[in-house]
């Protein structure tokens, strides 16, 4: 399967006419199966690389049928982004949730069975109140991405508290 049609099936999807050379060259080293680390400046479109994700992965995975079925997790440290990249994204057609304190149990329910393409959560809502719906996903779960790695440094010490 080319990658580059899968890219552009993607965009389309979102409403996008093309992709910058990095962001491009992001996508195709995830969906060759390699791991990505993307140090960029605000507003250079690192969300673009996961927000296009499960259209990509699907694309490339069943063609050109119109079945998304791929679950992506993005951990972000912030709620209120989150919630603004989980608005824009349901304006165009993707199933996005919030996984946090406002996350109401159907949509927890609905998460868990695999039924959002972009899972955004925080580190402590991953390992804490929704850890079960994380357990669930588990083997679902195709790509994840981390916002703001930065904040990696606090996670750790968090991660260590809880284990």
């Amino acid at each position: 399967m080319n990658v580059r049609k899968a890219i552009n099936a993607g965009l389309t999807k979102l409403g996008f006419k093309e992709i910058r050379e990095n962001q491009r060259k992001v996508v195709e080293a995830y969906v060759s199966g390699r791991d990505v680390l993307m140090v960029a400046p605000t507003s250079s479109g690192k969300s673009l690389t996961f927000h296009i994700a499960a259209f990509v992965l699907d694309f490339y995975k069943h063609g050109e049928r119109d079945l998304v079925d791929t679950v992506c997790l993005v951990i972000f440290p912030l709620l209120s982004l989150m919630k603004d990249q989980m608005s824009i994204l349901r304006e165009k057609g993707v199933k996005a949730v919030v996984l946090g304190p406002e996350t109401s149990v159907t949509e927890n329910e609905e998460a868990s069975e695999g039924k959002y393409n972009l899972v955004f959560t925080s580190p402590e809502a991953l390992f804490g109140s929704h850890l079960s719906t994380k357990l669930a996903l588990q083997n679902k779960i195709q790509a994840v991405f981390i916002d703001e790695v930065h904040c990696v440094a606090k996670w750790l010490g968090f991660f260590f508290l809880i284990i």
